[in-house]
């Protein structure tokens, strides 16, 4: 078995988030809080836009809610690492997808979804 580390910057990742927030979410998720962040997210394009930039830096979190459970689940940092895990092990065709920088909205839909969901559940 080979492993190896792949590194995204905090904007790369933020794009993401934004390419899955202004997706087709809403069919399964919605915004119902945030915290804004308690490190400093000003090296990031996105410090505009607490939805983008503020899971990425340090403190900061996005609450999500799952429409259809009424599960909220938390996206920051942790969460995003996780995900990005889970993505490139369960579905390695769009985690490549980003790692070619060629991700669109259904590519942030399932990276969402593995952030918080832990799993692709919807379609």
């Amino acid at each position: 078995m080979f492993k190896t580390t792949i590194q995204l910057t905090d904007s790369q990742v933020a794009g993401l988030l934004c390419t899955a927030f202004e997706g087709d979410v809403g069919y399964w998720a919605q915004v119902v809080g945030k915290r804004k962040p308690t490190g400093d997210c000003s090296v990031l394009d996105w410090k505009d836009y607490p939805l983008y930039s503020w899971p990425v830096s340090k403190g900061g979190v996005v609450k999500v809610k799952d429409i259809h459970t009424g599960k909220v689940y938390n996206l920051n940092r942790r969460s995003i690492e996780k995900g990005l895990k889970l993505m490139a092990e369960k579905n390695p065709c769009q985690f490549g997808k980003i790692l070619n920088e060629n991700e669109d909205a259904i590519t942030g839909d399932v990276f969402l979804q593995f952030c918080t969901l832990g799993d692709e559940l919807y379609g």
